[in-house]
């Protein structure tokens, strides 16, 4: 950015000589100049480096202080989330109680305006995203719960068919804000606050209304009950494991949703509150199939090897001492699906060493057993030779 263009732009954003700073013709200027800062800010993040260097965000800041109407508010609010996402040195700068304040009460008064709360949302979605002192302030300023009720609100209006293209992009921008005030890194006080919330991410889920919604709230999901056993147990007494199962099984309908659905699922099934009971109510409704079937497919934008991962561990969650009877479990079939997922050749590590720990128990199940389990040869040598190693 080109210091001749942040320096006239800026100058539309200083107060006039009678100290105003909004009056009438000035206001389109003012907001054509915030527009423009902002989409400078998320196109590269150095041009945020230095409007905080030459004293713009201040600038800024002070517009949103003295703003005496919506439409000024509005976009002094969207310029600096955009600038706070694009650049981590100016997030930790906005990260004040001041601003945390003011954006509750910017949600708060925003009830009949759908765009107002958005930007409002977003601008606290930026400060919270990935930073240790913004998940402490969207608890101490109320913003958590503030989030939390306007999500139940918003399931209760979709229950009434009630909710629109705005109002889902605000209830994703939601969702992600409560993902990031739990995790990244985690925070064990805001995970057992959003544990409230537990039953309701279920239910929503459940309804399928969106698929950028569902796969949001498996995100959040995920990210509540993960390390954590008090979440895990309320996940499991709102039949999680039966919703997800539903999910996956009409996950061709549910555009993107099968590899955070899987992910859930691993999350709930390897965690401490997990019983054997709940392993083999995912066994006995067909949950290996399912994972199995997505196994299968090819690598994408939302199916990545993360998802393929998560996958094979729950399949080594099954097979180790899951309480279902030897001949429930498909194994030469996992085994199948494991094998024809290694001559794919992706080169992952952590993929092949889970892949191969499956192979391996699948294996000595055979021997233990006396079935007639197949393996290629290449991956017997494999196992083998990893064990040998190991001992």
């Amino acid at each position: 950015m080109a210091d001749y263009d942040l320096n006239v732009l800026l100058e539309f954003l200083k107060p006039d000589a009678d100290g105003s700073v909004s009056s009438s013709n000035r206001l389109s200027s003012q907001i054509y100049s915030l527009e423009a800062l902002a989409s400078m800010c998320s196109s590269n993040c150095s041009h945020a480096e230095e409007m905080k260097a030459c004293g713009g965000i201040d600038l800024v800041l002070d517009l949103l202080y003295n703003a005496t109407c919506g439409k000024l508010q509005l976009p002094c609010m969207f310029m600096l989330a955009c600038a706070a996402e694009a650049n981590v040195h100016v997030q930790q700068y906005l990260t004040q109680d001041k601003i945390f304040g003011l954006i509750q009460t910017a949600i708060a008064g925003n009830n009949n305006n759908d765009v107002g709360r958005t930007i409002a949302s977003f601008f606290l979605l930026s400060l919270v995203s990935r930073n240790k002192q913004g998940q402490l302030k969207i608890f101490t300023s109320g913003c958590l719960t503030q989030l939390m009720d306007q999500f139940v609100n918003y399931y209760k209006m979709l229950a009434n068919s009630k909710v629109g293209k705005e109002k889902i992009k605000h209830w994703n921008i939601i969702i992600k804000t409560l993902s990031y005030s739990v995790n990244i890194p985690q925070n064990e006080m805001n995970q057992n606050i959003v544990s409230k919330l537990v039953p309701w991410i279920i239910a929503t889920i459940h309804r399928k209304h969106s698929n950028e919604v569902t796969e949001h709230c498996c995100k959040l999901l995920s990210v509540v009950i993960e390390n954590n056993s008090q979440c895990q147990t309320i996940a499991f007494t709102s039949q999680a494991v039966e919703v997800l199962i539903l999910l996956l099984k009409h996950s061709s309908e549910s555009g993107n949703c099968g590899g955070e659905c899987v992910n859930a699922l691993s999350c709930l099934l390897q965690g401490e509150a997990a019983t054997d009971q709940e392993k083999v109510k995912f066994i006995t409704l067909g949950g290996l199939y399912l994972v199995m079937e997505l196994i299968k497919q090819d690598l994408n934008e939302h199916w990545v090897l993360f998802h393929v991962n998560q996958s094979l561990n729950l399949l080594n969650l099954c097979i180790d001492g899951s309480g279902v009877s030897s001949e429930k479990i498909p194994v030469q079939k996992i085994a199948n699906c494991v094998t024809a997922l290694m001559d794919k050749g992706y080169g992952d590590e952590c993929l092949n060493q889970q892949s191969i720990k499956l192979l391996s128990k699948i294996y000595n199940f055979g021997i233990k057993s006396k079935a007639n389990v197949s393996i290629p040869k290449k991956r017997v040598k494999q196992i083998t030779s990893k064990s040998k190693t190991r001992s």
